[in-house]
């Protein structure tokens, strides 16, 4: 049974994937510095991570500019020594990247080991035979960005679909993607977007994937990573959420989704769900 938990914190993006085997983090914006809640967080996310193998990091974007995120990434790689980071291919002219890099770089040196790094692209289609293998529970197929970009940092952001292999079920996990790179995704892949679960990260609660776009992916559940203190949204992103159920971190509730074959269920984590 596969399982994906969602984390509530001031700037959200921040998600953990569970599968028989291993587990995989999805994005580095560790919510472990709040007075409020970092015991109960640092509590659950090694409740879910003991006597599995920790397989891999997905940075969907390059979040370098704010100043706490080289410290989270940097501690998610400590502690947990991923085998591999995926990551969007970084443009020369993003600082931002060159930040989450150096970051990864003085981990590697503290640590005295070289991560993996995977840099994705779609339309690279050499490359999706070694994504199939990365991991004993999932695989992964990207939409996002194109290898054909250049320094347009609207479409730098992964765009990535994670299929459990055992129930078959699919993520569809989405950055902080332009609304002009979402109708050129609709364009090129179609009915491939459609996703059980979407796991779409937005820096204000206002914003939605396009109405098109969320039709194509058709999903039975959408999680909104967005940040606290922003609950209530604008009548054209309701309008694109209430069309399945939607749960949003902005609430300041984290939330895990379980799923198998047969069914998928989404519920506020509580500390007594993990002790």
């Amino acid at each position: 049974m596969g399982a994906l938990y969602a984390f509530s914190g001031e700037s959200g993006n921040f998600s953990i994937l569970s599968g028989e085997n291993e587990v995989i983090i999805i994005d580095a914006n560790l919510p472990f510095d709040s007075k409020k809640d970092g015991g109960v967080l640092k509590e659950i996310v090694f409740e879910i991570t003991k006597e599995k193998g920790f397989s891999g990091l997905i940075l969907l974007n390059f979040c370098g500019e704010r100043e706490w995120t080289g410290e989270r990434l940097f501690m998610i790689l400590k502690n947990f020594s991923p085998s591999w980071i995926m990551l969007p291919t970084p443009s020369k002219k993003n600082k931002s990247a060159k930040r989450i890099l150096d970051s990864i770089q003085k981990t590697e040196f503290e640590n005295n080991r070289v991560f993996r790094k995977i840099p994705v692209a779609a339309n690279r289609l050499f490359f999706y035979p070694s994504l199939e293998k990365l991991s004993r529970d999932f695989t992964f197929f990207p939409f996002s960005p194109f290898l054909t970009d250049k320094d347009d940092f609207s479409g730098e952001d992964l765009v990535l679909k994670i299929t459990e292999k055992k129930s078959g079920r699919s993520i569809l996990a989405i950055g902080n993607t332009a609304e002009r790179r979402f109708k050129e995704i609709g364009n090129l892949y179609g009915k491939k977007l459609k996703s059980d679960i979407l796991l779409f990260f937005a820096d204000f609660s206002s914003s939605a994937p396009a109405e098109e776009m969320f039709d194509l992916i058709s999903p039975e559940v959408a999680l909104i990573i967005a940040e606290d203190g922003k609950t209530s949204f604008n009548l054209e992103a309701m309008s694109v959420y209430e069309k399945t159920f939607w749960f949003s971190t902005a609430s300041g509730h984290s939330f895990s989704t379980i799923f198998n074959s047969n069914e998928i269920k989404t519920a506020r984590i509580k500390k007594e769900n993990f002790s």
